[in-house]
């Protein structure tokens, strides 16, 4: 029973990784090891590619490269009809090519599809499909409205497609248009897939990007400079970041199942024990060395296919647990990319073949100690105390480790969620919206639209501020941009982040003013235009920008055209503009009053709950528009932390993995004491008779255990410093921090001290008399 429950438990961790995990390496596409996908290296920051990139990066082993990016509409099937907000992913021509995907219904996506004039088609997929069209077969060619602008049906995809971004599977497909998108090289926003030529393979192509990644590197310094295209796993680049975190769960299951297999083979070798006279008494009759191994074994399968089902309950559970949480379960449906995480025929017979595995190992050391010392008198109590002894080493071992890597992530994770950001999240609220070009066609309009509906945001009853911006306070936006008048290529441009603010978002955010003046009622559509810059600026590229003129490559709106002309009157404080791990780049800031956006945020500071105000600030669009999309409200702490979300729950599971193992320690541990308790019975009952305090004999009793958790704290030292290395926390290794590792250490002493309360309590107890007779 002592044996299935611990096998049993690292198990039931091992098999929700597996259901999580196994699903990812099948793709549902025809061909699927001709997929593969394409990212950006810089710095050692992965990222997307420029269309112009893209097309660089034909050679003769791509059959179709093809980009994708993801973005929120609102889309009608009547004019002026109820608008539904939806996910799409805008993709290059070759897209549905790429993947081997023909349309259900319709005609197929293609190149023409991309150039200017003729992008305005869509592609339902089909639950979108039945959902929003009710599932009509005549639909090819039909009009619907995508925030208020015509777009022609191209299709319906087949229902088995989908195409999972970032967690999310989009309910539209539209084209890029080439003219708007084809802009500079470099690191972009697309993400790419390539469908490989028959015959050739990934480190081929991975080879011939290479050599183009040098040759664009000499050709266009100024964009491509230290930029590596790499090829990987489809599965992998749509997972993201969250593939670290599977890679790291990865290596928590093994540790955690190496800490159960030394565990099962202590109370192996204490069942051995408990049986070696009855061995003894085989080997004298007869029997073989051989016959012991087979009978030991097949006890072994016997027990390995016990802990299989204990772990497939416990995992199914655990799975179960997880889509529930509040805290984890979102993240959980991150990575089920096709299909939900669930215990298939695939992860049942890995997941068993792992416990008979794990089983027959955990059995082997006894078995050896049988074939070496059988054959005498029986295992002699100190080599069995040594075994025992060397296990219990080896579990709090790994357990230190365990510890020590969870308690450096949680306490990265502490110091970037109370980090000093550069502006305020609390009581801040933030809502999302897109306004129709084709209603609201030209900057005025389009300005107007959100100053009133700040203006309308603000009168809500418990909203002390409102105001609007793009991209701020965390933004992957860029721009290019010239000084003054001076004229350098495009591709040598310098580049700097991106945001818009209206005058009262800044206050709201409480990022500072340092030098000159913010934005001002005064400076609106026709006035001059004005920018900010933050300090981060102002050192890499003007010690005083105050009144230096600034043109950017940034396009938007229907006036502001590429390198048009701001002037820099204030500096603002640095914040953690990137991602709340990447710190801090140079950023420029125009006002959302002198330049139109169609996709806007809205900021209110509230001391409100969300939920009271959700229908508050839905009224307040509609009595400026009542035709207007459906708005959200989320708070902004939740959306500037996204980038910590997958970091927060490897803590979170990293602890959990840590205490499972901690208790199975504790188990194995106290088994163990309590082994050689028995074996002491006698020895501790005639120290009892000639006076030895019962303190005396506690102690004796429990030395075993003090001395494995003294040596596995030393032993944990180099392997946590290598652990310290090899752990990259904002591309960077992690520091070894001596903090933890003590940390680790009080793990260990608190469950050597769990482990030896009962046996010690026991040992303190003896009855000489008693034992004596027993013996």
């Amino acid at each position: 029973l002592a044996f299935v429950s611990v096998l049993g438990s690292a198990l039931a961790l091992a098999g929700a990784w597996l259901a999580v995990a196994l699903p990812l390496r099948h793709l549902p596409f025809p061909q699927p090891d001709h997929l593969v996908a394409i990212e950006t290296m810089k710095k050692g920051q992965a990222g997307g590619l420029s269309w112009a990139d893209l097309e660089d990066l034909r050679t003769g082993s791509t059959q179709h490269i093809a980009g994708f990016s993801s973005r929120t509409w609102g889309l009608q099937t009547e004019a002026h009809g109820h608008i539904e907000v939806v996910l799409s992913q805008q993709v290059t021509g070759e897209f549905f090519a790429a993947l081997g995907v023909t349309p259900y219904l319709g005609e197929p996506l293609t190149v023409r599809h991309q150039q200017s004039g003729n992008q305005q088609w869509v592609w339902f997929t089909h639950a979108s499909w039945r959902r929003l069209l009710g599932g009509a077969r005549d639909v090819a060619g039909k009009v619907v409205w995508i925030n208020s602008a015509p777009y022609r049906v191209g299709g319906v995809l087949p229902p088995s497609f989908d195409f999972p971004h970032r967690g999310q599977s989009a309910d539209v497909y539209v084209p890029l248009n080439r003219t708007e998108y084809f802009g500079a090289r470099g690191p972009g926003g697309l993400g790419a897939i390539v469908r490989l030529r028959p015959g050739v393979s990934l480190s081929q192509f991975d080879a011939e990007l290479q050599a183009r990644s040098t040759g664009l590197a000499a050709q266009f310094p100024g964009s491509n400079a230290g930029v590596a295209f790499v090829a990987g796993d489809l599965a992998s680049a749509l997972l993201g970041e969250r593939l670290r975190l599977l890679q790291w769960l990865l290596a928590a299951v093994v540790t955690l199942l190496l800490v159960a297999m030394a565990n099962a083979s202590g109370i192996w070798l204490a069942q051995w024990l408990r049986q070696q006279r009855q061995a003894a008494i085989q080997l004298t009759l007869g029997a073989s060395v051989g016959r012991l191994v087979v009978d030991q074994a097949a006890q072994a399968l016997w027990l390995g296919c016990g802990a299989a089902g204990v772990g497939l309950v416990g995992a199914s559970m655990l799975l179960a647990t997880l889509h529930a949480s509040t805290l984890l379960g979102e993240e959980v449906r991150q990575f089920e990319l096709w299909s939900p995480a669930r215990l298939t025929l695939t992860v049942n017979l890995v997941l068993t073949s792992i416990a008979l595995i794990a089983s027959l190992v955990s059995a082997a050391l006894p078995l050896v100690t049988i074939r070496t010392k059988a054959l005498g008198a029986g295992l002699t109590r100190r080599h069995s105390h040594r075994t025992r002894w060397a296990l219990a080493v080896a579990q709090l071992t790994l357990t230190a480790v365990l510890a020590y890597t969870g308690i450096l992530i949680w306490r990265n994770v502490q110091s970037l969620f109370t980090a000093d950001r550069g502006f305020r999240t609390g009581q801040v609220l933030i809502a999302g919206i897109g306004i129709p070009e084709a209603k609201y066609n030209t900057d005025e309009r389009m300005i107007a639209f959100h100053q009133r509906a700040v203006a309308e945001l603000g009168r809500i009853p418990g909203v002390t501020q409102a105001a609007g911006g793009v991209s701020l306070p965390v933004t992957t936006a860029r721009s290019r941009f010239l000084l003054d008048d001076e004229h350098v290529p495009r591709d040598e441009q310098r580049t700097a982040r991106f945001s818009a603010a209206s005058p009262e978002l800044l206050p709201l955010l409480d990022i500072p003013l340092q030098r000159g003046r913010a934005f001002a009622a005064s400076d609106r559509w026709g006035a001059p235009r004005v920018a900010l810059v933050n300090s981060a600026f102002a050192d890499r590229y003007l010690k005083n920008p105050l009144g230096h003129r600034l043109r950017l490559s940034f396009y938007n709106g229907f006036a502001m055209k590429p390198y048009e002309e701001h002037v820099i009157v204030g500096v603002i404080g640095n914040t953690l503009n990137r991602d709340l791990t990447l710190g801090t780049e140079p950023q420029i800031v125009i006002s959302t009053n002198q330049i139109a956006f169609e996709g806007f945020m809205y900021f209110l500071r509230s001391s409100l709950p969300v939920a009271s105000l959700r229908r508050s600030v839905r009224e307040a669009i509609w009595r400026v528009d009542p035709e207007i999309q459906s708005v959200g409200l989320t708070p902004l702490s939740a959306r500037v932390e996204e980038s910590l979300i997958a970091r927060r729950t490897l803590a979170w599971l990293a602890a959990l993995f840590g205490w499972a193992a901690a208790l199975i320690v504790c188990f194995g541990l106290a088994s163990s004491l309590a082994a050689t308790f028995l074996e002491m019975t006698r020895e501790l009952g005639i120290r009892s008779a000639l006076g030895a305090s019962p303190l005396r004999l506690a102690r004796t009793a429990v030395q075993m255990g003090v001395r494995a958790v003294a040596l596995s704290w030393l032993l944990a030292l180099p392997i946590t410093y290598w652990v310290s290395r090899s752990v990259l926390l904002d591309t960077k290794p992690a520091a070894w921090d001596i903090r933890n590792w003590l940390w680790a250490g009080v793990t260990l002493s608190l469950i050597g001290v769990a482990a030896a309360y009962l046996p010690a309590r026991r040992a303190a107890s003896v009855n000489p008399a008693s034992s004596l007779r027993a013996e």
